[in-house]
């Protein structure tokens, strides 16, 4: 019986045995897929899943995919040897559980800045960019431009000096002068202007000073070309310390600088003989160079009220005169006169003096504010004369006493002297509207009755004068400035 019985179970285990040896040789089933796991957020050096795996990582990949294959194959022959009844194994554990799948709360879209946009680099060798920064009006080129009106008389109309002359040597007139003028070039030390100066006079009274009664006559028309150069300025900023008012508005060389101020000018031109005085002496051209030194003082300073600074002007001027002749003619006059030696002739002759060829002018002037737009101006020149020479003859003139020679002559008609004596209060109104009120006596040194004049006063030359002079660069930059903006506030609610 316990034969039989053990016969039966090793049976049975060998029927079992080889079972679990023929299920081992089998294939193993594939696992299942797991399921996804939930999505997470990627880490910023985390790469990227289209990243390409590297050889290395394929292998190891393809022989792990192999290896539980084999382990599983090695464990069912073990387990085929030392296994358990199948009554007695335990039942498998159950397949583990796995949590739900969890949909991640949604994200809020924040729109990022958008960064600045690069610059781009220039190409070598490319021209750099070039900022364009606001720029200063320039300068008016017609600086110093004006058109004045001035009144003129005699002292003698208003009874000083009358009892020394006639009437007939009482005089009032009028001028209407445009003084053109243009920037050629101009910086802070150089500074190159032309100008030029139409006079038209008007007699208005029946005076010996003209032909005809209210007679209307053209000055000659001078040109000029004058440089001029600072050689010094310090002293302080002193920006308005140099205009000088009035001064400067005729001058705009006198603009700007420092409380002290040094000036170089220097000046040449030609007058054309545009007036019938010029016409009828026989002149055709007078030439001119000067030079000149201008100094600026401080006396109270750029920010007083008044008595600023003082500037100085001490000038040389050389001027030749080309004429017809040795004296003054006229072609239109015919008249018969006599000469020396007693025989008649037709001559154009006008008067026997000689003509001014050379002369020297020396000037010395000063403007001074005195009070806000107030200014004082002198003004002192001495014209040093030098008449043509006649040619010496053996005798001039036949009298009771004998001859006379001619190097008498020439010895009293070489040198003759003018003097001019000028003194002005001047106003600046606005910028562009001057007036000044003067005295003015201009006379030679010696008179018609052979006495010597007084430089401060003649019964002939004295006058008193005013001006009233309009600027009109200033005026042309009143009008084509535009208008100013008012201010719009804006209102903040709080």
């Amino acid at each position: 019986m316990k034969t039989t019985l053990r016969t039966m179970v090793l049976a049975a285990a060998g029927v079992l045995g080889t079972a679990a040896i023929a299920q081992a040789q089998q294939p193993a089933a594939p696992a299942p897929a797991p399921s996804p796991a939930p999505a997470a957020p990627a880490a910023p050096s985390a790469p990227s899943a289209t990243t390409p795996a590297s050889g290395a990582q394929v292998a190891a990949g393809a022989q792990g995919a192999a290896a539980p294959g084999q382990a599983g194959a090695v464990a069912g022959q073990v387990g085929a040897q030392d296994a358990p009844p199948a009554s007695e194994q335990p039942p498998p554990p159950p397949p583990p559980t796995l949590p739900p799948t969890e949909t991640p709360p949604a994200t809020e879209q924040v729109t990022p800045p958008t960064p600045p946009a690069p610059v781009q680099a220039s190409a070598p060798g490319a021209a750099s960019p070039v900022v364009e920064e606001p720029k200063s009006p320039p300068p008016l080129r017609w600086a110093g431009t004006l058109l004045n009106w001035n009144h003129s008389a005699t002292t003698s109309i208003f009874g000083v000096g009358q009892e020394m002359i006639g009437s007939d040597a009482e005089a009032y007139t009028w001028a209407f002068t445009f003084v053109p003028g243009y920037m050629i070039y101009r910086d802070p030390v150089n500074q190159l202007r032309v100008s030029s100066s139409l006079t038209l006079r008007w007699d208005l009274t029946n005076s010996d000073f003209s032909t005809r009664e209210r007679d209307v006559d053209l000055n000659d028309i001078p040109l000029r070309l004058a440089y001029t150069r600072t050689l010094y300025s310090g002293g302080g900023a002193g920006e308005g310390a140099a205009a000088a008012g009035a001064a400067a508005a005729r001058d705009p060389t006198l603009a700007g600088g420092g409380e002290y101020k040094t000036w170089g000018i220097a000046s040449g031109g030609f007058d054309l003989p545009t007036s019938r005085w010029s016409r009828y002496q026989g002149r055709y051209l007078a030439t001119s160079l000067g030079v000149g030194v201008r100094q600026m003082v401080k006396l109270l300073g750029s920010n007083a009220d008044g008595l600023n600074n003082i500037i100085f002007t001490l000038s040389e001027t050389w001027q030749h005169q080309f004429n017809r002749a040795s004296t003054a003619t006229n072609p239109d006059l015919q008249r018969p006169r006599q000469d020396a030696g007693g025989s008649t002739g037709i001559s154009d002759q006008l008067t026997g003096g000689a003509l001014v060829q050379n002369q020297l002018i020396t000037g010395f002037s000063f403007f001074m504010p005195i009070y806000g737009n107030l200014q004082l101006n002198g003004l002192a020149q001495l014209w040093s004369q030098f008449p043509a020479s006649f040619e010496s003859a053996s005798c001039e003139a036949q009298t009771l006493t004998g001859c006379v020679q001619g190097s008498r002559m020439e010895d009293r008609t070489s040198y003759r002297a003018l003097t001019v004596f000028d003194v002005s209060l001047a106003y600046q109104v606005l910028p562009e509207l001057l007036v000044d009120v003067g005295y003015n006596n201009t006379s030679f040194q010696l008179g018609e009755d052979g006495q010597r004049r007084n430089v401060f006063f003649s019964p002939v030359g004295s006058t008193f004068y005013a001006d009233i002079t309009l600027t009109l660069d200033q005026l042309y930059k009143r009008l084509s400035s535009p208008p100013e903006q008012p201010k719009v506030g804006r209102v903040v609610q709080r």
